[in-house]
């Protein structure tokens, strides 16, 4: 009876422990399907960075309202999930950064050298391809400089210009020929490609004006037609920088069309019913909507004209939020309003706001040493300086989003006249203000500090000594 008893509950106890093995078993599955499906819907990244110049990488992009700082231990290596829309980003490191094609699942092994940044690049894991493919694409294009660089094929005669474009057109499709990608992701890449080529050959005539110092410049009648069968309302492309330039040129020069012929019509509203006549699709119009939003609406006397423009092209809650947004910001930039006002140091310390100069018309010149067409303006600025030495006039240039050690340098080497700052904030609330996206912008002060004009004419504008010399 008691060797009954206790094969009894040696059975008991392996029944339990059987049991207890199983549910296990399940719970271990279920946390790994769990941590499976959790995986899925993010991106781990990891990777190591060798001879950092900073204790960390950034994680930037269109989609994200705050970049993601992922911080490296002391052997340069990191780790990070998450949640991100598939989309392109940009992953900066010090002064450098990369292109990255990153989705929910992707689990990634990112590896560079500081010392060799762009050739160093490599990726390793879920999503390796696309990404080996961006970072090969850009060695691709700086060794592209002679084919794809616009300020310099832009010169030459029609031949050759469309001879450069369709080679480096051919060297990027064997590239995306050489990586297996991700179908829709190729498709996108593809089309970028063509729009890089289209924007070129449609950008050709007021380059090669421009550079040959030629206005009345145009092509030959047999020249391409960029937009000869060009889709104007392919939703797939509207995240596609080029694919809007190219729609915003082809408008543009329609409205530019119209106000040759009346002076007093508005921009913007002849643009918009251009897009109206020829776009219907409502993510492409929302689109473009989004685009003069952030690039092409400005303050001025037609300011509720232009707003209304634009509202015409837009159904989409956000785009309408921004548009309110950016026209709210604007209304204080008007003729007559009090400027914004900064607080920057000179080249000896000395700190300057606008207070300052109370009493004197006020140019602002913001500019920074890597600016070519900034630096374009110097000789004109030096001129206007000197024809209106004397007068009550300040002119003022902020150098802004550079290194203090570059903007030293230039200012001593080049001699600068008038009040030169320099702005150490990349976020400089200033900037912002008077919404400064682009370089070089001016900017011109009544004697009271009031806002004559936000964007005001360059150095080079004849017209501007006269219209300075009407405010003293």
């Amino acid at each position: 009876m008691i060797v009954c008893m206790n094969l009894r509950n040696k059975l008991i106890s392996i029944f339990v422990l059987s049991k207890l093995y199983k549910m296990k078993i399940i719970f271990t599955l279920f946390l790994a399907a769990t941590v499976s499906i959790c995986n899925a819907q993010n991106v781990i990244l990891s990777g190591k960075i060798t001879n950092p110049k900073s204790d960390s990488i950034m994680i930037s992009g269109d989609n994200l309202k705050k970049s993601i700082v992922i911080y490296l231990n002391k052997d340069g290596l990191f780790t990070d999930t998450m949640k991100l829309e598939r989309d392109y980003y940009r992953i900066s490191h010090g002064d450098e950064f990369t292109d990255a094609f990153l989705k929910p699942g992707d689990n990634l092994y990112f590896a560079l050298d500081t010392r060799m940044f762009d050739e160093s690049v490599k990726y390793k894991g879920v999503g390796e391809n696309e990404n080996n493919y961006l970072a090969q694409k850009i060695l691709l294009s700086e060794k592209l400089e002679l084919l794809d660089n616009m300020a310099l094929i832009g010169g030459y005669d029609e031949k050759k210009f469309l001879e450069s474009v369709d080679s480096a057109a051919t060297l990027k499709n064997e590239l995306l020929k050489g990586f297996v990608l991700e179908k829709e992701f190729a498709a996108a890449e593809k089309k970028d490609i063509e729009f890089t080529q289209l924007d070129n050959i449609a950008s050709y005539e007021m380059y090669h004006g421009y550079i040959k110092h030629n206005e009345d410049f145009k092509v030959s009648e047999s020249y391409p037609d960029a937009f000869k069968n060009f889709n104007f309302n392919d939703d797939s492309s509207v995240k596609n920088e080029r694919y809007l330039k190219l729609l915003s040129d082809f408008f543009s020069k329609q409205a530019y069309k119209k106000i040759r012929e009346d002076s007093t019509r508005n921009f913007l509203m002849e643009f918009s019913n251009a897009v109206l006549e020829r776009v219907q699709s409502t993510i492409v119009r929302n689109g473009l909507g989004k685009l003069i939003i952030e690039d092409g609406l400005k303050s001025g006397n037609d300011l509720k004209v232009s707003y209304a423009a634009i509202k015409k092209l837009i159904s989409d809650k956000d785009v309408q939020a921004s548009l309110d947004e950016k026209f709210a910001m604007l209304s204080k930039l008007q003729k007559g309003n009090t400027s914004p006002d900064f607080s920057l140091q000179d080249i000896k310390g000395k700190t300057f706001s606008l207070s300052d100069f109370k009493g004197k018309v006020v140019y602002i010149d913001v500019w920074a040493t890597w600016c070519g067409p900034c630096k374009a303006e110097m000789p004109f600025m030096k001129k206007i300086q000197e024809d209106l030495k004397g007068k009550d006039v300040a002119f003022i240039g902020i150098c802004a989003w550079d290194k203090q050690e570059n903007w030293k340098k230039y200012i001593e080497e080049n001699k600068m006249q008038g009040t030169q700052l320099f702005a150490p904030d990349k976020a400089l609330p200033f900037l912002k203000e008077y919404d400064i996206k682009g370089i070089p912008r001016f900017i011109l002060l009544d004697k009271e500090g009031k806002i004559v004009e936000a964007d005001a004419a360059r150095p080079s504008d004849h017209q501007l000594k006269a219209k300075i010399e009407s405010l003293l």
